[in-house]
């Protein structure tokens, strides 16, 4: 298999297989919600006209293909705000002091929505999702999308930290930091919401609850680090790249830690199907209903890096990817095989597989 990866991560491989537990389900609206929210952008100024490709409202309808579209274009446009977002905390990403601020400005506009804001267009676009939260959400949801908005931007402030600190993050400090930095959670809260049921705070911190919920969407952020490191590589960033982080930890070349992600990968998609299998049969309805949609996040999540302009590497070293492949098997891991990895951050979620 190492001698398989070596070729991948050379010229002359012209086909990644990639497994997905669960089949990929487009959202029917997918391109009006991807239209709307788009031009929601270019309105506030987030976005230029013209810019298509990114498919980032689009992508959160195709992760969530079961929810309304009414319902759903909120999140999309909170989607392209926060993915556009994330690339201007990237300039600010050098003094950690001034993106500390930031964050903190818009976490004050997400819980005080009728407060005064500053003249900045990234957060007078913040106070309009909120406000399209309130209109769309009721109070239960909002407070959940909200709270979980919080833990995002401290995940983002974490990830500035570990960047600007002199030593390279462990492999422990950087899966503490990507799910809170993935802003995943937000997705979880509007998967409910958007397809018209809450969970209620007791089944959101129930242990193997949230065990699902991290397995079932984790996966796209490890496969985001994979498609991500060609360009990484080139730009010099990635060291905040799990793949780059496990092989400095663990003295490997890039095709030997590459291997090693694209098993974790598989080995989190396992978790994942044998949580659903559990769950989907929960007495509570909102339980079983989000075991059944959630893992719609993990192709919804290949589909979208597929399509999206996002990945394009620098036009001065053009990368060629190969083309990538949805299969229905593992290609890396028996998905029978529920050894926890030795990672204790995250190894947790497969001992709730026990209970």
């Amino acid at each position: 298999m190492a001698a398989s990866l070596t070729e991948l991560l050379g010229p002359d491989l012209g086909e990644i297989r990639v497994w997905s537990p669960v089949p990929f389900r487009s959202h029917p609206h997918g391109e009006e919600i991807e239209a709307a929210s788009r031009q929601w952008a270019v309105d506030h100024g987030l976005c230029e006209p013209g810019r298509d490709g990114l498919w980032l409202g689009g992508a959160m309808a195709d992760c969530m293909p079961f929810t309304e579209a009414d319902l759903l274009l909120p999140y999309a446009c909170y989607s392209y705000w926060a993915i556009l977002w994330d690339d201007h905390l990237d300039t600010l990403a050098a003094d950690p002091t001034t993106l500390g601020i930031h964050l903190s400005e818009g976490m004050r506009v997400m819980h005080e929505p009728h407060a005064p804001v500053p003249e900045d267009r990234w957060l007078i676009g913040l106070r309009d999702i909120r406000r399209m939260y309130d209109r769309t959400y009721p109070p239960p949801a909002v407070e959940r999308l909200v709270a979980e908005n919080s833990v995002y931007f401290s995940g983002q402030l974490w990830k500035a930290c570990l960047r600007a600190r002199s030593e390279p993050p462990t492999v422990a400090e950087y899966l503490r930091m990507r799910w809170a930095k993935s802003g995943l959670g937000t997705g979880v809260a509007a998967t409910a919401a958007a397809s018209g049921y809450l969970l209620s705070a007791a089944e959101y911190a129930d242990p193997t609850v949230r065990a699902f919920c991290q397995a079932a969407t984790f996966p796209g952020m490890v496969a985001n680090d994979l498609v991500s490191l060609a360009k990484e590589l080139i730009t010099g960033d990635a060291g905040t790249n799990l793949v780059s982080i496990i092989g400095h930890h663990d003295h490997l070349s890039t095709a030997e830690a590459a291997l090693r992600v694209w098993q974790l990968y598989e080995r989190i998609c396992a978790l994942t199907l044998h949580l659903q299998r559990r769950l989907r049969d929960d007495p509570r309805p909102g339980v079983s209903r989000l075991a059944v949609e959630l893992p719609q996040w993990i192709p919804g999540a290949w589909a979208f890096m597929i399509r999206t302009s996002r990945y394009d590497t620098p036009a001065a070293a053009p990368v060629r990817w190969p083309a990538i492949t949805i299969t229905d098997q593992p290609v890396w891991w028996n998905p029978d095989d529920l050894t926890p990895p030795p990672y204790p951050d995250i190894a947790w979620w497969w001992h709730q597989h026990n209970y």
